[in-house]
């Protein structure tokens, strides 16, 4: 996990990889809680209307939609900030050599660790609660929602069981967590990793799974394709064109300006009727 030798390792190595590791997966569950938030929103949306193609986000979506895309970003600078301040900032700090496992520099106080794990409990209570909302929502409304495009409904089941499935992954992760710092092993590396656990299984489903990868940050406009605007429903596989070549595309695709595509968001949050 970095440079490393008898001596210990640079110094602002070790403080890169300490505020990497208590930052990021914080961040990300956040931003998956926000997706969950989107989903939810655009399945209430598409139950709303009375058929497919007339559908036509209120302006207060935009809004709504805004707020989700940066919600993540606030979160992690505030990660950033916060850890950066105690790694850097402790004196009682001791060097990576002195650290068993001699992977990182390990701060005596854990608030990173402790505001990343308390973020990470939050956001998986609050996706928690839209998930079950959301299957709900999904089963009641499930033959509406055929009846005005069967591949949408196919998409929204699909996309649903596998962010369940994060969800339940990642929550015995946080679960291990908390179980390694209740059995007051602060010094083990485990704790660290079941922090980190979260996030690899959240990228390896984004990156693994084509339905996910084209309806959240990582999609990408294909060559040939005319994808209307929307958040959820227009950027995903089920769109008016790539799901289903016979109906119109009802909306013209927005252009997002290229920070936020290489900050790894790529959401056309919707632009009002």
């Amino acid at each position: 996990m970095g440079y490393q030798t008898d001596k210990g390792p640079p110094e602002k190595l070790c403080v890169f990889q300490a505020v990497l590791l208590y930052s990021i997966p914080g961040w990300i569950v956040m931003g998956f809680g926000c997706f969950i938030i989107a989903f939810y929103l655009d399945l209430k949306d598409i139950i709303a209307t009375k058929e497919y193609q007339d559908y036509s986000p209120p302006p207060a979506s935009k809004r709504a939609f805004l707020l989700l895309l940066i919600t993540p970003l606030v979160f992690f600078s505030g990660f950033i900030v916060l850890n950066l301040l105690v790694v850097v900032l402790d004196p009682n700090r001791p060097p990576a050599i002195l650290n068993y496992h001699k992977l990182y520099c390990t701060p005596k106080r854990h608030t990173g660790l402790y505001a990343g794990g308390t973020a990470m409990s939050i956001g998986m209570l609050m996706w928690t609660f839209i998930l079950v909302k959301t299957g709900v929502l999904l089963h009641r409304h499930s033959l509406n929602i055929r009846g005005k495009n069967e591949i949408v409904y196919h998409r929204f089941r699909s996309v649903y069981i596998r962010a369940a499935a994060i969800s339940i992954a990642g929550s015995l992760c946080v679960g291990l967590y908390i179980w390694s710092y209740a059995t007051n092993n602060t010094d083990n590396v485990i704790s660290s990793y079941c922090l980190s656990f979260p996030t690899i299984i959240i990228f390896c489903v984004f990156g693994t799974q084509e339905d996910i990868i084209q309806a959240w940050a990582f999609w990408r406009k294909r060559s040939g394709e005319n994808l209307g605007e929307g958040s959820f429903l227009s950027i995903s596989s089920f769109s008016a064109t790539s799901s289903c070549p016979s109906m119109p595309a009802v909306y013209s695709e927005t252009k997002i300006r290229g920070n936020w595509r290489r900050l790894g968001y790529n959401w056309n949050f919707r632009s009002g009727s």
